[in-house]
């Protein structure tokens, strides 16, 4: 064989061992996509309600990012495809602080949707939040890449607390620094193909079958200490630059009008998040910037992040709103707090914001009267509150030395905000009515109400505003769900799960619509409640009511192959640790799992522990428990 023949069929062998594995995966690859298999990772996709086409998010797009947790969400929105002439079309890019948390409809957007309108009264304004929760600069990279077809007029890019601690950042435990290069970028890719899912499924079960489990717990999952002059670090700031600058330029192609801002954090009233760090000296100094740029656990954009914005707006040459020197300067003037913990706004704080934002956009000056035309009632008010002590009571918030985010103060606030009579309701009432009466096309104010009336079992009332809001916002998962709610009491329980099966395909995360469709299900179709359930627990592991629901649907199936009694037991035991034994309803399901499991004694000592750190009522109610064993 001559040298040429040799080296031909070196080179034929080595194409076939390359070529062959690439073809593999490239007609699996087709067929998993031809049998339906697997879902798209777009941003956006495509859908259609009444007859018109929307671009709608993508509820997995998140999912590559998240791999172990629940994949996080805009908020509904949907965004007509054929852009309506006569509109302003305005897009928000960030995380949770550009989204609105903690409530999405007080958000700098809402407010700012309502200067616009009323300075330009014959154009139809259309505001469109893009922001997710936890994401980072390396996610916007990857929507702003995707809206340069949306035909937005004005891009609002907030964005900078998250590049430690978000997707890639060096404190994310779900992508180890060990993967930060080469391998973390093919794990991506592969997590973005339908193969690349179903090794996923083989490998980690399908949440959605309810064989593994998502989970979300918060803040506490990223307390991995980066310092201010570690090599990581470094490394994050030219991440974020290159991503900025990526995002900037989709913007501009886009032929927008970006606004870059400068992130505000709070400075005053949070301590560093670390306590016992070296920013504590700067904050016992009053060093309050110093003080966040130090602090190691880092949920705050800092110094260079924001640097970076400034440089970015001036090399782009793209309007700057310099929010951060902005609320410094308010800061230090007023004892008023702009931020309900370390970067979140209070109603006070979106108002300021869209002050800066509307000049950046030509509005000459923003409603006085907001609060009462976005109906911020005192109902509103204590619902954000209690999110928020929520939060303050877990870390890193518990670990902070002395400080201005007290959950104890909050505690007094929800109670003040508690209405004291029918009056009080009534008052609440009528600046709903009186919003919607100003913005009756308002599917987020509807829905608010809908909310209000609901916890307040207004349910008849509910049903009109609900489906009003469902008219206006099909795509809204939280309408089909209220709608559901409504029909309980009519007994039209048909259509009450049509609604919860709508509310699922809009978002197959919703554990809540899934829990309430398998207590629907429960008589009729025992095994289809049980698999909702569980699909549920997947979502979120320790929801107290999916635990006890399907506990008792274990403990009670009139089917004896469904029957499990130590499953029952187990959920029902999980229910009370969730809960810290203080829920006489999961004790009590717990009690009689234990008597059909035979396992009182395991009872007994876990009661008997969890006595020992109760208050006399609740001491007494355990005390009871016991002896119905």
């Amino acid at each position: 064989m001559t040298l040429a023949k040799k080296k031909l069929k070196t080179k034929v062998k080595v194409t076939l061992a390359l070529g062959a594995p690439l073809l593999f995966f490239l007609l699996l690859e087709i067929v998993l996509l031809v049998c339906g298999f697997g879902h798209s990772t777009a941003f956006m996709v495509r859908q259609n309600f009444n007859g018109e086409d929307y671009h709608v998010p993508n509820p997995w797009f998140t999912a590559p990012y998240f791999p172990k947790q629940n994949p996080r969400q805009t908020e509904p929105l949907a965004i007509p495809v054929n852009k309506p002439e006569n509109t302003i079309r305005v897009l928000v890019l960030g995380a949770s602080a550009a989204q609105g948390d903690p409530k999405l409809a007080f958000g700098f957007h809402r407010i700012l949707e309502r200067s616009l309108a009323k300075q330009f009264p014959d154009k139809h304004i259309a505001i469109h939040n893009l922001g997710v929760t936890a994401i980072n600069s390396h996610v916007v990279k990857e929507i702003a890449h995707e809206c340069r077809d949306l035909e937005a007029d004005h891009w609002i890019i907030y964005l900078g607390n998250n590049e430690v601690v978000g997707p890639f950042g060096p404190a994310n435990p779900s992508i180890p620094l060990a993967g930060y290069g080469a391998i973390r970028k093919t794990r991506f890719a592969l997590a973005k193909t339908r193969t690349g899912q179903l090794l996923q499924n083989i490998l980690l079960g399908n949440p959605l079958e309810g064989k593994s489990q998502l989970k979300w717990v918060g803040m506490e999952d990223f307390l991995q200490p980066v310092q201010w002059n570690s090599e990581e670090l470094k490394d994050v700031y030219e991440n974020f630059r290159s991503n900025l600058d990526n995002i900037v330029d989709s913007g501009k192609q886009s032929g927008a009008n970006v606004i870059l801002c400068t992130v505000a954090v709070n400075l005053q009233t949070c301590a560093p998040l670390n306590s016992s760090g070296p920013a504590i000296k700067s904050w016992e100094a009053k060093d309050y910037g110093k003080a966040r740029d130090l602090d190691s656990f880092r949920f705050r954009a800092d110094s260079r992040i924001n640097g970076i914005i400034k440089e970015m707006a001036k090399t782009k040459e793209v309007i700057l709103v310099d929010a951060a020197s902005t609320f410094e300067s308010l800061e230090s003037d007023t004892n008023e707090t702009f931020f309900h913990d370390h970067v979140h706004f209070t109603f006070k704080g979106n108002l300021i914001l869209t002050q800066l934002l509307a000049k950046a956009l030509g509005v000459e000056e923003i409603p006085t009267d907001m609060e009462a035309l976005m109906a911020y009632t005192s109902f509103d008010r204590q619902v954000v509150l209690k999110m928020i002590r929520g939060r303050l009571l877990r870390p890193p918030f518990l670990n902070q030395g002395a400080n201005g985010l007290s959950a104890h103060q909050l505690a007094d606030q929800i109670k003040a905000l508690e209405p004291s009579g029918p009056e009080d309701l009534e008052a609440s009432n009528r600046v709903y009515l009186e919003a919607i009466a100003t913005y009756p096309e308002d599917a987020v104010l509807r829905l608010n109400f809908v909310n209000f009336l609901l916890s307040f079992n207004r349910t008849d009332h509910a049903m009109v505003h609900c489906r009003k809001a469902l008219g206006l916002a099909p795509w809204n998962p939280r309408n089909h769900y209220n709608l559901a709610l409504c029909l309980v009491g009519p007994g039209k329980i048909a259509l009450a799960r049509e609604h919860l099966e709508e509310a699922i395909e809009l978002q197959p995360f919703d554990s809540h619509s899934r829990r309430l469709l398998a207590n629907f299900l429960t008589d009729s179709k025992p095994e289809e409640a049980i698999r909702q359930l569980k699909i549920s627990l997947a979502i979120e592991p320790e929801d107290k009511r999916s635990l006890l629901s399907l506990a008792y649907l274990y403990l009670s199936a009139e089917d004896k192959d469904l029957r499990n009694p130590n499953e029952a037991f187990k959920l029902a035991m999980r229910a009370c640790s969730v809960t810290n034994f203080s829920d006489p309803g999961a004790v009590r399901i717990l009690i009689e799992a234990a008597k059909k499991s035979g396992r009182q004694r395991e009872v007994s000592a876990a009661i008997r522990e969890a006595m020992k750190t109760k208050g006399d009522a609740l001491r007494g109610k355990l005390e009871g428990a016991l002896k119905a064993l």
